[in-house]
C-alpha cells in the first residue's frame, strides 16, 4: 500500500530487494488499511519473509477479486 506515487513506493521498495520489481496492479482504496489486514490474514501461510509473500496463480487472481471488490463497494458506498 501507498500514499505517494504508485512508482516512487516501487522504487523504494527495489532498494531492499535483490529480485527485479514489477507492478502488475493497482486499486485505488479508501479501507486500503483493513484490506490490507485481511490480504495479510489470507495468505499468512505464504509469506516468505515480512511484507513478501509467494502465492500461486490462482492466489493472485484471489487478490486481485478481493481489491476490486473492495473498490466497487466504495463506488455503491459514494453513490
Amino acid at each position: 500500500r501507498s500514499k505517494i506515487d504508485y512508482y516512487a513506493r516501487l522504487s523504494a521498495l527495489q532498494t531492499g530487494c535483490p529480485y527485479e520489481l514489477a507492478m502488475i496492479h493497482a486499486v485505488h482504496c479508501i479501507q486500503y488499511g483493513k484490506l490490507e489486514k485481511l490480504l495479510h490474514q489470507k495468505f499468512d501461510d505464504k509469506r516468505v519473509r515480512g511484507e513478501w509473500f509467494e502465492l500461486s496463480n490462482s492466489e493472485k487472481e484471489t487478490v486481485l477479486s478481493m481489491m476490486h471488490r473492495e473498490q466497487e463497494m466504495q463506488t455503491v458506498l459514494a453513490l
